[in-house]
């Protein structure tokens, strides 16, 4: 009876954290479109930044846009992470508490 009351708890985390992957996916989705839209606006205009020589703000801008997604993707992993151990140890609690 115990393992019975332990699975709604494993699934109701699972759909915690399913949500929690969609919404991070959304967010760096969105964080990737705005860097290769800032990318391609530095190719596509690269005479004018030369000429203004505005090479450095747009690397400083690319590079910040840059980071807050590589931000996003770290904490996308903790829950990756969290999720594939509390899905490797599921199992084995599950054993332990039915012959325990």
């Amino acid at each position: 009876l115990c393992s019975y009351g332990m699975i709604p708890l494993f699934l109701v985390t699972q759909l915690y954290l399913s949500r929690k992957f969609s919404q991070c996916r959304k967010i760096t989705t969105e964080r990737s479109d705005k860097r290769i839209q800032a990318l391609s606006e530095f190719i596509h205009g690269c005479h004018v930044v030369k000429m203004y020589n505005w090479e450095k703000l747009m690397e400083d801008r690319i590079s910040q846009i840059r980071e807050k997604e590589l931000e996003n993707i770290r904490y996308t992993s903790r829950f990756r992470a969290f999720n594939m151990i509390q899905r490797s140890i599921s199992t084995p609690i599950f054993a332990f508490i039915i012959f325990g």
